[in-house]
């Protein structure tokens, strides 16, 4: 199922690959009488709207169960993914990085890497990998997003801002 909606079609209009968010469910030791918790993290295809992966973990580390979910569904190379602030952290970025994966990733307010006098910058990581930062206002609130599709000509505000708006 996972590579037929990918590959039936289903791709983005301005890359022409996959859109994909993250949503993760957990239960936890709060909710039942039972000493058990699991995450249950699924792949998300916001261009068909369809899901295409699950991974069950034992653990509750939402990037770890993402990075064994590429893990289990490699053929996602090229595909842009798209993240709430929790999963912000440059060892993330590396991992999409190193796995040829695009990201889309809200950042939060008080992140060191905001200029909030830019609306659209490029800089650098810690680690020296390259990072673009975007900004944009939905009602008088700013957004502000960390991505590696780094060419604004290619990738407007415009296209960062509906993508990210789609995982919801």
């Amino acid at each position: 199922m996972k590579e037929s909606l990918c590959n039936d079609g289903y791709k983005s209009n301005k890359n022409g690959e996959s859109v994909t968010a993250l949503i993760t469910l957990r239960r936890s030791r709060a909710l039942t009488k039972e000493r058990s918790s699991f995450s249950l993290t699924g792949m998300f295809n916001v261009t068909c709207n369809c899901p295409i992966g699950l991974h069950i973990t034992k653990h509750k580390h939402e990037r770890k169960a993402f990075m064994d979910l590429i893990a289990e569904y490699p053929s996602y190379k090229y595909s842009v993914f798209v993240f709430d602030r929790g999963y912000f952290s440059e060892d993330m970025f590396d991992f999409m990085n190193d796995n040829k994966l695009f990201y889309i990733c809200r950042m939060r307010e008080n992140s060191l890497l905001i200029d909030s006098r830019k609306d659209d910058f490029t800089t650098k990581m810690k680690n020296g990998a390259g990072i673009r930062i975007v900004k944009y206002a939905i009602n008088n609130k700013n957004y502000y997003m960390a991505t590696n599709l780094l060419y604004a000509k290619h990738f407007p505000i415009s296209y960062i801002k509906e993508t990210y708006g789609r995982r919801w």
